[in-house]
């Protein structure tokens, strides 16, 4: 798990500037969550906790900001692998209809999302941010679906070598998967088992 976690690094680009850009306190749980594929009751309860503590129009308008962003984020990740099967497969570089259509919409989905006034300074330094990040992004992500294509090996953050192969990619969408199904789970207020 550690091993594909460590991949996910590469388009995790998409969440720094929403993580950054706003002020409630809830980047270990969800860093957590992501590290793990899975929410416990008790991150559950710190994270809707703090939460809680803010007024609910504050609440209200940071959860649907953090909801929004993250899910699409998540979506764009799990398009990103499933766009590197494809590329395996193809043995060149192919995109899902989905990772297109997402790529066209992210920024848009992206500000419809904030939980600032637009032209606000906020608001702008989320949208300053988010843009670096999309560009980092696009990088990392033409450098998965062309090692993946060419039938290659990635470097991971510490150093380790992945070789995008069928295993390894599906192996990576099922964690993604994962990670989504611990995400929604969090964003409901109410704790499911």
């Amino acid at each position: 798990m550690k091993l594909v976690n460590a991949c996910l690094v590469l388009v995790f680009t998409l969440y720094s500037a929403l993580l950054s850009a706003n002020s409630l306190d809830f980047s270990d749980v969800v860093k957590d969550v992501f590290d793990s594929g899975e929410v416990s009751h008790a991150q559950h309860s710190t994270f809707w906790s703090s939460l809680n503590k803010e007024s609910q129009a504050d609440a209200a308008a940071f959860l649907h900001s953090v909801k929004g962003t993250t899910l699409i984020g998540q979506q764009v990740q799990l398009e990103v692998w499933k766009s590197a099967k494809a590329s395996f497969e193809n043995q060149s570089v192919t995109r899902t209809d989905e990772l297109l259509a997402l790529n066209e919409s992210l920024m848009d989905s992206f500000k419809s999302n904030l939980q600032w006034p637009e032209g606000s300074a906020n608001y702008k330094a989320a949208v300053s941010e988010f843009e670096m990040g999309i560009a980092r992004s696009a990088k990392s992500t033409d450098m998965i679906l062309q090692t993946a294509a060419a039938g290659g090996a990635i470097t991971l953050p510490d150093g380790r070598e992945l070789p995008l192969n069928k295993d390894n990619i599906e192996l990576i969408i099922a964690n993604i998967s994962n990670i989504f199904i611990a995400l929604n789970k969090l964003f409901n207020p109410k704790w499911i088992d």
